[in-house]
């Protein structure tokens, strides 16, 4: 992973299936459907289009980040495209990494976790964390609720939540 720690630019935590996979388009996991699980093109245009406008970078928080690059992955019988190695292509030099991985460990520990381990101080690193599960932890810790931009998995990335992450960074900005 690139070096974080005194960046001085905007990141963005990506949670990837709610958010960039919807039920309402069929590109969800949720609709359990080998053949269409997909990153929805709508949702990563709308996301390219956020990233244009914030100057920001990506560190994948998606569970998908534990899954070989092998280009699948199984749950149960089915067996889905891992569509993450071309989400970091298209994210070119917008991709700074994945965040780790650590067992039975939620996104949001995970996320303390790692920035303890690496010195990062939270408080002067200007980000965001896009996430659709509540079940993560983000909602529920006080350092990271006012970082975290909520997904309804059903709808994935609106534009209502894009003005939400910027209107989130800018007042990021005001505070420096």
């Amino acid at each position: 992973m690139r070096e974080v720690r005194n960046c001085d630019g905007r990141i963005i935590f990506l949670d990837i299936d709610g958010c960039l996979t919807t039920v309402e388009d069929g590109s969800s996991f949720l609709c359990l459907n080998e053949n269409t699980y997909r990153i929805s093109e709508k949702k990563l245009e709308l996301f390219g289009k956020l990233l244009d406008e914030t100057d920001a970078k990506v560190i994948i928080s998606s569970n998908w980040r534990k899954f070989d690059d092998d280009g699948y992955w199984i749950h149960g019988s089915l067996k889905f495209h891992n569509n993450l190695p071309k989400l970091r292509e298209w994210l070119g030099d917008r991709y700074l990494g994945d965040l780790p991985y650590y067992r039975g460990m939620s996104k949001s520990k995970t996320l303390e976790s790692w920035g303890e381990l690496f010195g990062i101080d939270f408080d002067k690193l200007n980000f965001i964390v896009i996430d659709d599960d509540y079940d993560e932890g983000f909602a529920d810790n006080p350092k990271l609720l006012n970082r975290y931009v909520h997904c309804d998995s059903r709808r994935g990335l609106t534009e209502d939540d894009c003005t939400k992450v910027k209107s989130m960074f800018a007042a990021r900005d005001e505070e420096s």
